[in-house]
Protein backbone atom coordinates (compact mmCIF):
# COMPACT_ATOMS: atom_id res chain seq x y z
CA UNK A 1 0.00 0.00 0.00
CA UNK A 2 1.74 3.49 -0.86
CA UNK A 3 1.97 5.58 1.79
CA UNK A 4 4.05 9.14 2.74
CA UNK A 5 4.42 11.96 4.95
CA UNK A 6 5.60 14.30 2.94
CA UNK A 7 4.39 16.76 0.11
CA UNK A 8 6.53 17.16 -2.37
CA UNK A 9 6.79 19.35 -5.49
CA UNK A 10 8.19 18.17 -8.79
CA UNK A 11 9.95 20.69 -11.27
CA UNK A 12 10.45 19.12 -14.63
CA UNK A 13 10.68 20.40 -18.26
CA UNK A 14 8.30 18.95 -20.44
CA UNK A 15 4.40 17.44 -19.64
CA UNK A 16 3.71 13.86 -21.63
CA UNK A 17 2.38 10.60 -20.83
CA UNK A 18 5.15 9.21 -23.13
CA UNK A 19 9.22 9.01 -23.75
CA UNK A 20 11.95 7.35 -21.55
CA UNK A 21 11.48 11.05 -19.50
CA UNK A 22 8.22 10.35 -18.36
CA UNK A 23 8.43 7.03 -17.70
CA UNK A 24 11.41 7.62 -15.47
CA UNK A 25 9.39 9.68 -13.84
CA UNK A 26 6.40 7.56 -13.18
CA UNK A 27 8.73 4.59 -12.00
CA UNK A 28 10.27 7.43 -9.76
CA UNK A 29 6.63 7.89 -8.11
CA UNK A 30 5.30 4.18 -8.21
CA UNK A 31 5.71 3.83 -4.70
CA UNK A 32 4.70 6.97 -3.61
CA UNK A 33 0.72 8.57 -2.81
CA UNK A 34 -0.19 11.04 -6.06
CA UNK A 35 -1.94 13.17 -3.05
CA UNK A 36 1.33 14.23 -1.97
CA UNK A 37 2.04 15.31 -5.12
CA UNK A 38 2.13 18.23 -7.39
CA UNK A 39 4.27 19.30 -10.66
CA UNK A 40 5.78 22.40 -12.07
CA UNK A 41 6.33 21.86 -15.84
CA UNK A 42 7.88 24.16 -18.01
CA UNK A 43 6.65 23.49 -21.93
CA UNK A 44 7.38 24.77 -24.82
CA UNK A 45 4.42 23.76 -26.97
CA UNK A 46 0.68 23.37 -26.11
CA UNK A 47 -0.48 20.65 -24.75
CA UNK A 48 -3.72 19.06 -25.24
CA UNK A 49 -3.43 17.15 -21.22
CA UNK A 50 -5.01 17.76 -18.48
CA UNK A 51 -4.16 18.78 -15.50
CA UNK A 52 -4.66 15.65 -13.35
CA UNK A 53 -3.78 13.30 -16.28
CA UNK A 54 -0.81 11.87 -15.07
CA UNK A 55 -2.88 11.29 -11.74
CA UNK A 56 -1.76 13.93 -10.00
CA UNK A 57 -2.04 17.96 -10.14
CA UNK A 58 0.33 19.71 -13.04
CA UNK A 59 1.45 23.00 -13.65
CA UNK A 60 2.61 24.25 -16.91
CA UNK A 61 4.19 27.31 -17.75
CA UNK A 62 4.87 27.76 -21.50
CA UNK A 63 7.67 29.54 -22.97
CA UNK A 64 9.63 29.52 -26.14
CA UNK A 65 12.69 27.65 -26.95
CA UNK A 66 15.01 27.34 -30.20
CA UNK A 67 17.83 24.12 -30.61
CA UNK A 68 18.83 26.38 -33.13
CA UNK A 69 22.56 28.16 -32.88
CA UNK A 70 21.94 31.88 -31.72
CA UNK A 71 18.17 31.33 -31.58
CA UNK A 72 18.92 29.39 -28.80
CA UNK A 73 20.54 31.73 -26.71
CA UNK A 74 17.79 34.59 -27.78
CA UNK A 75 15.36 32.12 -26.21
CA UNK A 76 17.73 31.51 -23.30
CA UNK A 77 17.34 35.13 -22.53
CA UNK A 78 14.45 36.03 -23.29
CA UNK A 79 13.02 33.12 -20.76
CA UNK A 80 15.18 34.79 -17.91
CA UNK A 81 13.96 38.45 -18.42
CA UNK A 82 10.48 37.58 -19.15
CA UNK A 83 9.19 34.53 -17.70
CA UNK A 84 11.67 33.74 -15.08
CA UNK A 85 10.91 35.91 -12.20
CA UNK A 86 6.73 34.30 -13.11
CA UNK A 87 7.46 30.69 -13.01
CA UNK A 88 9.53 31.20 -9.32
CA UNK A 89 6.37 33.50 -8.01
CA UNK A 90 3.83 31.07 -9.18
CA UNK A 91 6.33 28.18 -7.23
CA UNK A 92 6.07 30.11 -4.49
CA UNK A 93 2.32 29.99 -4.48
CA UNK A 94 2.49 26.39 -5.07
CA UNK A 95 4.28 25.54 -1.85
CA UNK A 96 2.16 27.85 0.08
CA UNK A 97 -1.23 26.92 -1.20
CA UNK A 98 -0.29 22.59 -1.10
CA UNK A 99 1.66 23.12 2.13
CA UNK A 100 5.00 21.91 0.26
CA UNK A 101 7.62 20.13 2.32
CA UNK A 102 10.34 19.46 -0.45
CA UNK A 103 11.07 20.33 -3.55
CA UNK A 104 12.42 17.60 -6.01
CA UNK A 105 14.06 19.01 -9.43
CA UNK A 106 14.77 17.48 -12.32
CA UNK A 107 17.50 19.38 -14.01
CA UNK A 108 16.43 18.26 -17.73
CA UNK A 109 16.33 21.67 -19.57
CA UNK A 110 17.74 24.78 -19.35
CA UNK A 111 14.78 26.46 -17.93
CA UNK A 112 14.67 23.96 -15.20
CA UNK A 113 18.48 24.96 -14.06
CA UNK A 114 17.06 28.44 -14.28
CA UNK A 115 14.15 28.23 -11.84
CA UNK A 116 16.09 25.96 -9.72
CA UNK A 117 18.74 28.50 -9.24
CA UNK A 118 15.89 31.18 -8.77
CA UNK A 119 14.51 29.33 -6.26
CA UNK A 120 17.22 27.72 -3.79
CA UNK A 121 17.49 31.86 -3.17
CA UNK A 122 14.11 31.56 -1.70
CA UNK A 123 13.28 28.11 -0.25
CA UNK A 124 13.22 27.50 3.28
CA UNK A 125 12.24 23.76 2.68
CA UNK A 126 15.24 21.62 1.12
CA UNK A 127 15.78 20.21 -2.07
CA UNK A 128 16.96 17.67 -4.33
CA UNK A 129 18.68 18.09 -7.73
CA UNK A 130 17.52 15.29 -9.89
CA UNK A 131 20.69 15.23 -12.78
CA UNK A 132 20.22 13.30 -16.60
CA UNK A 133 22.54 15.03 -18.41
CA UNK A 134 25.34 17.45 -17.73
CA UNK A 135 24.67 21.38 -18.14
CA UNK A 136 27.68 21.22 -20.50
CA UNK A 137 26.12 18.83 -22.77
CA UNK A 138 22.47 20.33 -22.63
CA UNK A 139 23.93 23.83 -23.49
CA UNK A 140 26.56 22.26 -26.39
CA UNK A 141 23.44 20.15 -28.04
CA UNK A 142 21.73 23.59 -28.93
CA UNK A 143 25.00 25.51 -29.22
CA UNK A 144 24.76 28.39 -26.77
CA UNK A 145 27.12 30.86 -27.19
CA UNK A 146 29.84 31.25 -25.18
CA UNK A 147 28.24 33.97 -22.60
CA UNK A 148 24.71 32.05 -22.41
CA UNK A 149 26.60 28.77 -21.67
CA UNK A 150 28.68 30.25 -18.94
CA UNK A 151 25.87 31.99 -16.90
CA UNK A 152 23.62 28.48 -17.37
CA UNK A 153 27.32 26.41 -15.53
CA UNK A 154 26.93 29.43 -13.28
CA UNK A 155 23.07 28.39 -12.59
CA UNK A 156 23.53 25.29 -12.21
CA UNK A 157 26.74 25.44 -9.15
CA UNK A 158 23.93 27.40 -7.62
CA UNK A 159 21.57 25.22 -7.58
CA UNK A 160 23.88 21.73 -6.83
CA UNK A 161 25.67 24.07 -4.15
CA UNK A 162 22.36 24.44 -2.18
CA UNK A 163 21.02 21.13 -2.52
CA UNK A 164 20.07 18.89 0.42
CA UNK A 165 21.16 15.72 -2.09
CA UNK A 166 21.96 15.00 -6.06
CA UNK A 167 20.63 12.34 -7.74
CA UNK A 168 22.82 11.21 -10.44
CA UNK A 169 22.08 9.45 -13.93
CA UNK A 170 25.48 7.56 -13.11
CA UNK A 171 28.37 6.67 -10.35
CA UNK A 172 31.15 8.60 -12.36
CA UNK A 173 28.74 11.34 -12.30
CA UNK A 174 28.36 11.09 -8.75
CA UNK A 175 31.54 10.93 -7.63
CA UNK A 176 32.47 14.20 -10.42
CA UNK A 177 29.42 15.99 -8.38
CA UNK A 178 30.36 15.11 -4.88
CA UNK A 179 34.12 15.95 -5.06
CA UNK A 180 33.19 19.51 -6.89
CA UNK A 181 30.03 20.47 -4.48
CA UNK A 182 30.86 18.38 -1.31
CA UNK A 183 27.38 17.02 -1.68
CA UNK A 184 26.19 13.70 -0.85
CA UNK A 185 24.89 11.83 -4.35
CA UNK A 186 22.65 8.52 -4.88
CA UNK A 187 22.60 6.87 -8.37
CA UNK A 188 19.18 6.61 -10.06
CA UNK A 189 19.45 5.11 -14.24
CA UNK A 190 16.04 4.18 -16.05
CA UNK A 191 14.77 1.16 -14.73
CA UNK A 192 12.35 -0.13 -17.23
CA UNK A 193 8.27 -0.93 -16.54
CA UNK A 194 7.88 -4.77 -15.83
CA UNK A 195 6.19 -5.48 -19.01
CA UNK A 196 9.14 -4.94 -20.85
CA UNK A 197 11.42 -7.14 -18.43
CA UNK A 198 11.76 -10.49 -20.56
CA UNK A 199 13.53 -13.31 -20.02
CA UNK A 200 16.94 -14.60 -21.25
CA UNK A 201 16.56 -15.63 -24.97
CA UNK A 202 20.38 -16.88 -25.83
CA UNK A 203 21.34 -17.51 -29.31
CA UNK A 204 21.39 -21.19 -30.55
CA UNK A 205 24.52 -22.55 -30.57
CA UNK A 206 26.56 -22.56 -34.07
CA UNK A 207 23.59 -20.36 -35.55
CA UNK A 208 24.14 -19.49 -39.56
CA UNK A 209 21.97 -16.48 -38.70
CA UNK A 210 23.13 -13.53 -36.14
CA UNK A 211 20.36 -10.49 -35.57
CA UNK A 212 21.79 -7.26 -33.91
CA UNK A 213 19.91 -4.47 -32.88
CA UNK A 214 19.72 -1.07 -32.12
CA UNK A 215 16.78 0.70 -30.91
CA UNK A 216 15.89 4.18 -29.83
CA UNK A 217 17.46 7.70 -31.16
CA UNK A 218 20.83 7.35 -32.96
CA UNK A 219 23.32 9.81 -32.00
CA UNK A 220 26.68 8.75 -32.56
CA UNK A 221 26.47 8.31 -36.34
CA UNK A 222 30.31 8.25 -36.98
CA UNK A 223 30.23 4.97 -34.40
CA UNK A 224 27.35 3.36 -36.06
CA UNK A 225 29.06 4.07 -39.85
CA UNK A 226 31.79 2.31 -39.18
CA UNK A 227 30.30 -0.51 -36.82
CA UNK A 228 27.77 -1.19 -40.61
CA UNK A 229 31.11 -1.04 -42.80
CA UNK A 230 32.32 -3.88 -40.35
CA UNK A 231 28.99 -6.26 -40.73
CA UNK A 232 28.89 -5.43 -44.44
CA UNK A 233 32.78 -6.83 -44.71
CA UNK A 234 32.37 -9.73 -43.14
CA UNK A 235 29.02 -10.81 -44.39
CA UNK A 236 30.74 -10.50 -48.20
CA UNK A 237 33.80 -12.72 -46.91
CA UNK A 238 32.39 -15.02 -44.28
CA UNK A 239 30.36 -17.97 -46.10
CA UNK A 240 29.95 -19.62 -42.56
CA UNK A 241 27.17 -16.80 -40.57
CA UNK A 242 25.28 -13.97 -41.75
CA UNK A 243 24.94 -10.73 -39.31
CA UNK A 244 21.82 -9.28 -39.83
CA UNK A 245 21.67 -5.31 -38.99
CA UNK A 246 17.90 -3.82 -37.59
CA UNK A 247 17.26 -0.39 -36.49
CA UNK A 248 14.69 0.59 -34.80
CA UNK A 249 13.94 4.63 -34.80
CA UNK A 250 15.50 7.63 -36.14
CA UNK A 251 18.43 7.47 -37.89
CA UNK A 252 21.26 11.01 -38.01
CA UNK A 253 20.82 12.98 -41.16
CA UNK A 254 24.39 12.45 -41.49
CA UNK A 255 24.28 8.46 -41.18
CA UNK A 256 23.99 7.03 -44.87
CA UNK A 257 21.02 4.30 -44.96
CA UNK A 258 22.77 0.88 -46.11
CA UNK A 259 20.49 -1.63 -48.14
CA UNK A 260 21.34 -4.90 -45.86
CA UNK A 261 20.36 -2.69 -42.80
CA UNK A 262 16.47 -3.49 -42.10
CA UNK A 263 15.02 -0.06 -40.70
CA UNK A 264 11.96 0.35 -38.59
CA UNK A 265 9.89 3.23 -36.84
CA UNK A 266 10.64 4.23 -33.31
CA UNK A 267 8.00 1.75 -31.26
CA UNK A 268 6.55 1.93 -27.64
CA UNK A 269 9.19 0.80 -25.08
CA UNK A 270 7.22 -2.83 -24.71
CA UNK A 271 7.45 -3.38 -28.22
CA UNK A 272 11.01 -2.70 -28.87
CA UNK A 273 11.45 -4.70 -25.99
CA UNK A 274 10.15 -7.65 -27.43
CA UNK A 275 11.95 -7.08 -30.60
CA UNK A 276 15.18 -6.61 -28.64
CA UNK A 277 14.60 -10.17 -26.80
CA UNK A 278 14.06 -12.08 -29.54
CA UNK A 279 17.65 -10.40 -30.93
CA UNK A 280 21.40 -11.92 -30.31
CA UNK A 281 23.22 -8.62 -29.77
CA UNK A 282 21.32 -5.28 -28.68
CA UNK A 283 24.03 -2.58 -30.27
CA UNK A 284 25.22 0.09 -28.25
CA UNK A 285 27.17 3.37 -29.73
CA UNK A 286 28.62 6.11 -27.79
CA UNK A 287 30.77 9.09 -29.44
CA UNK A 288 34.84 8.40 -29.61
CA UNK A 289 35.51 12.30 -30.43
CA UNK A 290 37.13 13.66 -27.49
CA UNK A 291 34.84 16.69 -27.84
CA UNK A 292 32.23 14.05 -26.48
CA UNK A 293 34.59 13.04 -23.91
CA UNK A 294 32.72 14.34 -20.50
CA UNK A 295 29.44 13.58 -21.68
CA UNK A 296 30.32 9.89 -22.07
CA UNK A 297 31.88 9.75 -18.28
CA UNK A 298 28.77 11.22 -16.90
CA UNK A 299 26.04 9.64 -18.78
CA UNK A 300 24.07 6.67 -18.76
CA UNK A 301 21.82 5.42 -21.64
CA UNK A 302 18.62 4.36 -21.20
CA UNK A 303 19.22 1.94 -24.24
CA UNK A 304 21.68 -0.03 -21.32
CA UNK A 305 18.71 -0.37 -19.60
CA UNK A 306 16.40 -1.41 -22.26
CA UNK A 307 18.45 -3.99 -23.65
CA UNK A 308 19.65 -5.51 -20.31
CA UNK A 309 15.79 -5.46 -18.83
CA UNK A 310 14.86 -6.84 -22.91
CA UNK A 311 17.55 -9.82 -21.83
CA UNK A 312 20.11 -9.49 -24.65
CA UNK A 313 23.46 -9.10 -24.47
CA UNK A 314 25.20 -5.63 -25.09
CA UNK A 315 27.53 -4.30 -27.70
CA UNK A 316 29.10 -0.93 -26.66
CA UNK A 317 31.09 0.95 -29.26
CA UNK A 318 32.39 3.53 -27.67
CA UNK A 319 34.76 5.22 -25.77
CA UNK A 320 37.27 2.82 -22.68
CA UNK A 321 36.66 6.03 -20.54
CA UNK A 322 32.97 5.48 -19.89
CA UNK A 323 30.15 5.04 -18.11
CA UNK A 324 28.76 2.19 -20.25
CA UNK A 325 32.15 0.37 -20.37
CA UNK A 326 32.69 1.06 -16.01
CA UNK A 327 28.99 -0.78 -16.12
CA UNK A 328 30.00 -3.94 -18.74
CA UNK A 329 33.57 -4.28 -16.94
CA UNK A 330 31.14 -4.53 -13.26
CA UNK A 331 28.55 -6.73 -14.66
CA UNK A 332 29.65 -8.54 -17.73
CA UNK A 333 26.11 -8.54 -19.59
CA UNK A 334 27.89 -7.37 -22.52
CA UNK A 335 30.96 -6.71 -24.04
CA UNK A 336 33.12 -2.96 -25.16
CA UNK A 337 34.88 -2.24 -28.32
CA UNK A 338 36.32 0.97 -28.18
CA UNK A 339 37.88 0.50 -31.64
CA UNK A 340 37.29 1.93 -35.03
CA UNK A 341 38.72 -1.12 -36.90
CA UNK A 342 36.55 -3.46 -38.60
CA UNK A 343 38.26 -6.53 -37.28
CA UNK A 344 38.07 -5.46 -33.57
CA UNK A 345 34.37 -5.21 -33.77
CA UNK A 346 33.73 -8.21 -35.49
CA UNK A 347 36.31 -10.13 -32.98
CA UNK A 348 33.83 -7.87 -29.68
CA UNK A 349 30.62 -9.77 -31.94
CA UNK A 350 32.55 -12.88 -31.15
CA UNK A 351 33.32 -12.86 -27.76
CA UNK A 352 29.78 -11.89 -27.31
CA UNK A 353 28.62 -15.20 -29.04
CA UNK A 354 31.54 -17.20 -27.26
CA UNK A 355 30.77 -20.39 -25.23
CA UNK A 356 32.32 -18.61 -22.80
CA UNK A 357 30.09 -15.07 -22.39
CA UNK A 358 27.09 -17.32 -22.77
CA UNK A 359 27.27 -19.20 -20.01
CA UNK A 360 27.85 -16.72 -17.58
CA UNK A 361 25.25 -14.35 -19.07
CA UNK A 362 22.35 -15.36 -17.50
CA UNK A 363 23.46 -15.11 -14.32
CA UNK A 364 25.42 -12.12 -14.82
CA UNK A 365 22.38 -10.38 -16.21
CA UNK A 366 20.07 -11.68 -12.80
CA UNK A 367 23.01 -9.31 -10.55
CA UNK A 368 22.40 -6.71 -13.31
CA UNK A 369 18.83 -6.74 -12.56
CA UNK A 370 18.34 -7.38 -8.80
CA UNK A 371 21.19 -4.23 -7.98
CA UNK A 372 20.40 -2.13 -11.15
CA UNK A 373 17.12 -2.57 -13.02
CA UNK A 374 14.48 -3.81 -11.08
CA UNK A 375 11.16 -2.47 -10.82
CA UNK A 376 10.71 -0.65 -7.87
CA UNK A 377 14.36 0.46 -7.80
CA UNK A 378 13.12 4.36 -8.71
CA UNK A 379 11.01 4.64 -6.18
CA UNK A 380 13.25 2.73 -3.28
CA UNK A 381 15.94 5.77 -4.13
CA UNK A 382 13.15 8.81 -4.24
CA UNK A 383 11.27 7.14 -0.63
CA UNK A 384 14.88 6.79 0.56
CA UNK A 385 16.30 10.38 -0.72
CA UNK A 386 12.78 12.12 0.43
CA UNK A 387 13.13 10.81 4.26
CA UNK A 388 16.91 11.87 4.32
CA UNK A 389 16.43 15.40 3.05
CA UNK A 390 13.23 15.89 5.57
CA UNK A 391 15.69 14.59 8.56
CA UNK A 392 18.60 16.82 7.46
Amino acid sequence: MKSNTSNILIIKGGYSTSGVGEQFVESLLSGYDNEGITRFSIITSETSLEKNSLGYPTITFQSSFSSLPLLSSLHYWKFVQRSLNNCIERIKELIEERNIQMVWIILNGLYTIQVAAGLSKHLKIPYVAHIWDTPEYKSDQIKLDFITKKHLLDKFDQVLYGASHIISISDSMGRIYEKKYGKESSTMVFCPPKESIYPVRLQIENSKEIDIVFAGSLYAYKEWSYFLDAIEEYNILDQERNLNVMCIGPVSRWAKKRDFVSYEMLKPIKEAAQIINKADIAYLPYWMSEKYSYAVRTAFPSKMSMYVASGTPVLFHGPEESTPTEFLNQYKVGVSCSSIASNDIIDSIHKILSVKFQNQYVSSREVAMNNVFRSGRSSEIFEETVRRAMSS
